[in-house]
């Protein structure tokens, strides 16, 4: 998998409580960096539905009910 080298969008991942923002290139971040994200972080993305998906919205909407309006 290519990773990009510049990017300046974000992904969002609902997590039990919170969601959470990341740069698009956070995985160039922990492969190029080393970086380590924070282990409630990761555990989200482990669990997160697949991006786009009814699912995946409805986690979005329980934990961060505002967030769409906030962007709006």
């Amino acid at each position: 998998m290519k990773i990009p080298r510049c990017c300046s969008s974000d992904i969002l991942v609902p997590g039990k409580t919170m969601a959470y923002m990341a740069p698009a290139l956070i995985l160039h971040y922990i492969r190029t960096h080393r970086y380590l994200p924070p282990a409630c972080f990761l555990e989200a993305v482990l669990d997160c539905p697949e991006p786009g998906s009814a699912e995946y919205l409805d986690a979005i909407r329980k934990v961060a009910p505002n967030f769409w309006t906030f962007l709006g």
